[in-house]
């Protein structure tokens, strides 16, 4: 069980000094994942958020978009690592361009922690 919240209408929870960046798979990222082989389906409309990685990035003081483009191309790596290990059935087109097309962003920009242990390092 985690840390039991105390009840009041003020809450000081220790917050992570990060921001949070989920990317939701489209359907172009299911049809590519669809084309590389004979292993398992990738099916949309059965994913959910927890098949998702959350990936803490640098706090910012603005939208993110700028650093997701600077970034892009490891997420973007990353991602289809995950599917598929093999970088010679990745896109050969992997731009910003094609990253938009392949995920939509979710940015957070407060991340709480409300575990009873120290985040590892």
């Amino acid at each position: 069980m985690g840390t039991a919240l105390p009840h009041s209408d003020e809450f000081d929870l220790p917050t992570v000094n990060r921001a949070a960046l989920l990317l939701t798979p489209t359907q172009a990222y299911a049809d590519w994942a669809n084309s590389c082989g004979d292993g398992p389906q990738f099916v949309l409309s059965e994913r959910d958020d927890d098949d998702s990685t959350i990936y803490l990035i640098p706090e910012v003081d603005f939208r993110p978009d700028a650093w997701v483009r600077k970034h892009y191309r490891t997420l973007f790596e990353y991602e289809l690592w995950n599917w598929c290990t093999d970088p010679s059935l990745w896109p050969k087109d992997r731009s910003y361009k094609a990253f938009q097309q392949f995920f939509t962003v979710h940015f957070h920009s407060l991340v709480a922690d409300l575990g009873d242990e120290p985040i590892p390092t």
